[in-house]
C-alpha cells in the first residue's frame, strides 16, 4: 500500500473518531456543543456557535464523502441546524447577526476559555454558517 494512502486511511479513522465522539457530547435539547464540549453545565461554560457550525458542517462533508452514516448523522446535524436558528441568530436592523461566540481563543486550560468574552458577529463564524447551511440542505435531501 502506498504511503498517500496509508495517511489517507488514518486520518479518516481519527475523523470517525472525532465525530463520533463529538456526537455523543451535542447537548440534546439545544443543539449546540458547549464552548469546551467535555464539559457541558460547568459554570463559565456556555453554548457556542463557532465550534457548533464547525463540527455540524465537518460531519456533513462527511455524510457527502460517504465516511459517516447518513442515518446516524441526520439525527445530530438538524438539532444544530435548530439549534443555531433559535439561539444564535439575532434579528438587527433587518438582518441576522451571529451570538455565543467565543472571542479570540487559542490552547488552554478550562479557566483560560471561561474566561473568555461571548461575542456577537464574528466574520469567521457567520462564514462557517453560511457553508453549514449550505451543505445541510444538500445532506437532509438525500
Amino acid at each position: 500500500m502506498p504511503d498517500w494512502m496509508k495517511e489517507k486511511d488514518l486520518l479518516k479513522s481519527k475523523f470517525v473518531k472525532m465525530m463520533r465522539t463529538l456526537s455523543k457530547l451535542q447537548d440534546k435539547k439545544i443543539g449546540h456543543w458547549y464552548q469546551l464540549p467535555v464539559s457541558p453545565g460547568e459554570t463559565g461554560n456556555f453554548i457556542e456557535c463557532s465550534c457548533t457550525v464547525m463540527f455540524s458542517y465537518a460531519m456533513s462533508v462527511g455524510i457527502d464523502l460517504k465516511i459517516l452514516d447518513l442515518r446516524k448523522y441526520l439525527l445530530i446535524i438538524p438539532k444544530a441546524f435548530q439549534g443555531i436558528e433559535k439561539n444564535s441568530l439575532k434579528p438587527v436592523d433587518g438582518a441576522l447577526k451571529i451570538t455565543n461566540v467565543c472571542y479570540e481563543t487559542c490552547i488552554g486550560d478550562k479557566p483560560y476559555y471561561y474566561d473568555r468574552k461571548v461575542v456577537d458577529g464574528t466574520a469567521f463564524t457567520l462564514g462557517t454558517a453560511i457553508m453549514f447551511y449550505d451543505r445541510y440542505h444538500k445532506v437532509s435531501r438525500k
